[in-house]
């Protein structure tokens, strides 16, 4: 599907050929398909590795073709004993913190990320208005599947914005991709043991609940939060006239054992 985020499909080794395309690599499969001449192919940017597997040929939702080669790395063990621990925080990815040498945090330091979605969030801005212009103009109007001449510019200015959000937001998550591989690959080369804190989630967000400090319910919580703080208030007062039928029984007990002690003794 064209909608789809990715589409690939694969190439067994027997059906694709290497060969020379004004003087670059290229990659040659089903050529009656796509109907290549005698030494056309797919011109390939980077050196490839030895083709003795299949590959996978994908395609990205912004009409970019990549060619997945599979290939053997051999990776080096690491030599050192070096210990350190890592802790990720909000404003910092992480803080790196070396008992025999300085504690060092990653972040965006360039403000790279947030620049590139504050640009998302204003064409969100844009496309919602023009959205909504759109919608007023052709309030009654029935829509239907028909192609009824070419599309106005406004129409194919709202698709370019989305476009361009899809190609901004790829941009920003390969941004930190490339920051997990290549932080992850340092601390993998320079230590031997990473020590990483567990963070008990479940924990933090049943913190707020359980602190029923006051009787006014939050205004900035959630329906579903609270219906737990109110449920819980509810149950305290039960609780507490439970635990004080039960002292009344206790008590009541103890009083009918002395009078039998007494009646024994008399």
């Amino acid at each position: 599907s064209k909608f789809a985020p990715s589409n690939s499909i694969e190439i067994t080794a027997r059906s694709f050929n290497v060969v020379e395309q004004h003087d670059q690599t290229a990659l040659r499969f089903h050529p009656t398909f796509l109907g290549f001449n005698k030494n056309d192919g797919i011109a390939i940017h980077e050196d490839l590795p030895a083709l003795t597997t299949s590959v996978r040929l994908q395609r990205l939702r912004e009409r970019e073709y990549y060619l997945i080669v599979p290939r053997k790395k051999e990776l080096s063990r690491s030599k050192t004993e070096r210990v350190c621990a890592i802790d990720r925080g909000y404003r910092n990815f992480v803080t790196v913190y070396d008992p025999d040498g300085p504690a060092f945090s990653v972040k965006d330091a360039h403000n790279v990320l947030k620049k590139k979605f504050e640009a998302v969030d204003a064409m969100k801005f844009m496309l919602a208005v023009k959205d909504n212009v759109c919608k007023d103009r052709h309030r009654d109007k029935v829509r239907t599947k028909m192609k009824k001449g070419r599309k106005s510019e406004e129409h194919r200015l709202r698709y370019l914005l989305r476009r361009r959000m899809r190609f901004t937001s790829r941009k920003a998550a390969r941004c930190v991709n490339d920051l997990h591989q290549k932080l992850s690959c340092w601390l993998s080369e320079n230590y031997h043991t990473v020590l990483l804190p567990s963070f008990q989630t479940q924990e933090m967000v049943l913190k707020p609940l359980n602190e029923v400090a006051s009787d006014a319910t939050p205004a900035t919580g959630s329906e579903e939060d609270n219906a737990t703080i109110k449920k819980k208030k509810d149950e305290e007062p039960d609780r507490e006239s439970a635990d004080g039928a039960g002292s009344l029984q206790v008590q009541a007990a103890a009083q009918v054992q002395d009078e039998a002690h007494w009646r024994s003794c008399g």
